[in-house]
């Protein structure tokens, strides 16, 4: 299987990630990757230690266990 899970951060994403910071003016921009236990972090802007360098946390520290949950979008 190949994919984004556990990847090395990427300029690409990273400045992406940036640029949504600075548009959207807020603290904290993620770029989230998951499976069925955990959020994966490909980019983030703004995570404290050791969040930051962990790059991931368990699904039920995230919002997005509500889309695996439920299958759909969550708006």
């Amino acid at each position: 299987e190949t994919g984004l899970l556990d990847t090395a951060q990427e300029m690409a994403f990273d400045r992406i990630t940036k640029i949504a910071q600075k548009c959207v003016k807020v603290p904290v921009v993620l770029v989230s990757l998951v499976d069925d236990k955990r959020q994966f972090f490909k980019s983030a802007v703004g995570l404290p230690e050791p969040l930051a360098s962990d790059r991931e946390t368990p699904l039920s520290h995230s919002f997005c266990r509500h889309v695996v949950n439920r299958k759909e979008p969550l708006v």
